[in-house]
């Protein structure tokens, strides 16, 4: 028993000490040596990318118009023109 509890307390001794070890591993997941600088080529394929992005968006529809998909469903008159036509023709 007291066996079992010695292995149990050294194995949450090195699991709380896992990560702080990971910390310092010197493994960069990021890739900031990677990192090349731009060219020129690129700096004006990404302008022109983003310009053709602009353009294309000023072409869209606004997006926050309100619509009434079911508007030509309905009467064009009032609430109160609809219910004189009811009561007439009843």
């Amino acid at each position: 028993m007291r066996t079992i509890l010695c292995a149990l307390c050294a194995t949450a001794i090195l699991g709380l000490a896992a990560p702080a070890h990971a910390e310092n591993s010197g493994i960069n997941l990021l890739g900031a040596g990677s990192i090349k600088p731009k060219t020129q080529d690129d700096v004006d394929a990404e302008a022109t990318r983003n310009r053709d992005y602009q353009n294309t968006m000023k072409k869209m529809p606004d997006q926050n118009a309100k619509r009434d998909p079911w508007g030509n469903m309905r009467s064009s008159g009032t609430a109160d023109a609809d219910k004189k036509k009811r009561a007439g023709a009843q």
